[in-house]
């Protein structure tokens, strides 16, 4: 739920490649009856997500996102781009990534986002 409105995402991932393709709906009547419960699918619970964007360009946004659900918590590096920007993407996701993995071994997710939000 965001500003009070419900969205579903649903990924399909691509065998034998490192990409998904999503389709985002909004969920116009609710939990109880909608496009995701007339495929036969329910409710198992719900995901929640703390964002910190790490870098903002116009085509390119990278984030570290803190998903917490089911009794489970992970922690995922995302890039979304355009398509005129994959190779900038790449290039800045690869950078990036290298960087928190040499430069902050130690790093812990609540560190990050208080940097983020000292940015703001």
């Amino acid at each position: 739920m965001k500003d009070g409105k419900y969205k579903g995402t649903m990924k399909q991932h691509t065998k034998g490649a490192d990409y998904s393709t999503e389709t985002e709906m909004e969920v116009q009547d609710g939990l109880d009856k909608n496009t995701f419960t007339d495929m036969g699918l329910h409710l198992q619970g719900e995901l929640i997500t703390e964002r910190c964007i790490i870098l903002k360009d116009p085509g390119c946004e990278v984030v570290l996102d803190k998903n917490d659900y089911l009794g489970h918590t992970d922690f995922e590096l995302e890039i979304e781009y355009s398509p005129d920007h994959e190779e900038e993407a790449s290039m800045k996701l690869g950078t990036i990534t290298n960087r928190l993995i040499c430069a902050y071994p130690a790093l812990t997710f609540q560190n990050i986002l208080r940097r983020c939000q000292n940015k703001e």
